[in-house]
């Protein structure tokens, strides 16, 4: 049992989250940065992402499904290296009022989740995403297109060779 313990920990410790992001955007009305909660891929064939948005005062940008005012987000990953895929989802949106007309969208901050399915999980992914959005507010609405980049390495092999270690020297003294 007190080996199962020491094992756990010891694995627990590959996965302990720190804050991790991208280059970003900014200007006076808006922040948006690519986050994610590891700096490695661990390994996985898919990794989580985010498009954190920090947006001020009154402005909005908009949902899958925005409404009269406003159009969908667009994303290109085609410049990123070993990246098959991304997936954008959809939190709940508020709903809200632009020009007299209802809309969809996010106010103050959201994270929009991403999933990004990787060509070969244990190499370095360089995620290029290229972000075409709108934010308005309720007398100006304003295209924006952004590029933000992301290096996730693959698993840390230094951290792969001290739980190796540790898994023997547990054995070795058989806890």
């Amino acid at each position: 049992m007190r080996r199962l313990i020491v094992l756990s920990l010891l694995f627990s410790l590959l996965f302990v989250p720190s804050t991790f992001g991208s280059n970003y955007h900014l200007d006076k009305r808006h922040k948006l940065t690519l986050i994610s909660a590891y700096d490695s891929t661990g390994g996985l064939k898919s990794v989580s992402l985010g498009l954190y948005f920090q947006l001020v005062g009154d402005w909005k940008t908009y949902w899958r499904t925005p409404g009269q005012v406003g159009y969908k987000m667009r994303l290109n990953w085609s410049e990123s290296t070993n990246v098959q895929s991304i997936k954008l989802h959809w939190p709940v949106p508020e709903r809200f009022t632009t020009f007299k007309l209802e809309s969809f969208g996010y106010s103050k901050e959201v994270v929009l989740p991403l999933t990004v399915v990787l060509k070969e999980p244990n190499k370095l992914a360089h995620v290029v995403l290229e972000i075409d959005y709108l934010i308005c507010n309720p007398e100006l609405c304003i295209p924006k297109k952004v590029t933000l980049e992301l290096d996730l390495n693959p698993f840390d092999i230094c951290t792969v060779l001290v739980l190796k270690y540790n898994i023997s020297l547990a054995k070795s003294h058989h806890l």
